[in-house]
């Protein structure tokens, strides 16, 4: 009886490692088969060096054919955020208090942004102290729809602007070393957005019960949109910089930070202000 009990016992410690391994397995094999980073240059990167005496001009001409690129279609970069024409988002809320306006909270379980394909990079200046970047872009089109609750119904809200859209977009960065390379690490996004002209459209705000009134508050909004807009400024603003943040911030672990800037310091060279052309 008592090698009957040591026999299942065995049995079952055995069965438990097989377990174990087979999981352990399981992971490696899954990780080696995923994407980590470019071990190599992709050809849709044009390099650049903070020695050029017009790096400005390169990192510009690099970043749009890097976006026009990845927007087109990266199956590395889908892996990891997904399609960026349209821009699928889930759960985003804008919430603004404040003294004089009225308190506001529009939540939106799905936000899809359109167009994102005709952006046109104005200016990608590169910082050689920091190596931040102070980008600017322009967006001739965007149109972006929107799902959200009023009421316990699913209402669509649309959004689309008429004239361009200029962004400036500051990006902090710090340096880390993995595997050899020197990688960026986003720290901070901001944002300042500039719009043109905006036209919204709600559907069936009262549920149909008053087309009347949905126009008068549509027309309303729509003569308005500057007012309302300059409302809603730091929230959307905050909403834009999590979102860029979230997807700079991905990318840049994709890719070894001398694909874009080949003269570019190690971490240690960086914080003992060492140039790598001196050493």
């Amino acid at each position: 009886m008592q090698q009957q009990i040591y026999h299942l016992v065995s049995s079952n410690a055995l069965y438990s490692k097989i377990i174990v391994l087979f999981f352990v397995l399981m992971c490696v094999v899954k990780r080696s088969n995923s994407f980590d980073y470019f071990k190599e240059k992709p050809s849709f990167i044009k390099s650049c060096k903070l020695s050029q005496p017009d790096l400005t001009k390169c990192s510009t001409e690099a970043l749009q054919k890097m976006i026009k690129e990845v927007i087109k279609g990266v199956p590395e970069f889908r892996d990891v955020i997904g399609s960026l024409d349209p821009l699928v988002l889930k759960d985003i809320a804008f919430k603004q208090d404040g003294a004089e306006a009225v308190n506001i909270l529009i939540g939106l379980s799905t936000l899809i942004v359109k167009d994102l394909s005709k952006v046109q990079v104005l200016e990608n200046r590169v910082q050689r102290n920091d190596f931040s970047f102070l980008l600017k872009m322009r967006m001739p089109e965007l149109r972006l729809t929107g799902h959200y609750k009023l009421d316990g119904r699913i209402l669509l809200l649309s959004l689309k602007t008429e004239e361009d859209v200029h962004i400036t977009t500051l990006i902090k960065t710090d340096l880390f070393a993995r595997d050899g390379y020197t990688f960026y690490n986003v720290t901070k996004v901001q944002n300042d957005i500039n719009i043109g002209k905006l036209q919204a459209q709600f559907d069936n705000l009262f549920g149909g019960r008053n087309k009347e009134l949905e126009q008068s508050i549509l027309t309303t909004i729509n003569e308005n949109w500057r007012e309302f807009f300059e409302v809603l400024r730091p929230s959307t603003t905050t909403v834009v910089d999590q979102i860029t943040f979230d997807l700079l911030h991905k990318i840049c672990l994709l890719i070894p930070a001398k694909y874009f800037l080949e003269d570019i310091p190690t971490p240690k060279q960086s914080h003992e202000n060492i140039s790598p052309n001196t050493l």
